[in-house]
């Protein structure tokens, strides 16, 4: 059982390792791309959290969201 444990308690820590490289970036082009400033940032935000809460939702579908918007910003460039 301690081996379930360890090896359970390891792949959180490599999931939750990948998902904040993902975050960190996503954030970053968004406030690169500065469409909108903090304002436009918080809406992405509501908008990622909400859909981490909803009922197919979660961290992952969160951050999912954010690194797809963030994609379109990086896309279009500086405003």
């Amino acid at each position: 059982m301690k081996d379930t444990k360890e090896f359970v308690a390891g792949w959180q820590s490599i999931v939750e390792d990948h998902v904040l490289r993902d975050l960190a970036g996503a954030i970053d082009k968004l406030g690169a791309a500065d469409q909108g400033g903090t304002e436009s940032l918080a809406r992405h935000l509501t908008h990622a959290f909400q859909v981490a809460a909803g009922p197919k939702g979660g961290v992952q579908a969160a951050v999912s969201y954010l690194c797809e918007i963030a994609g379109h910003a990086e896309q279009a460039g500086p405003a």
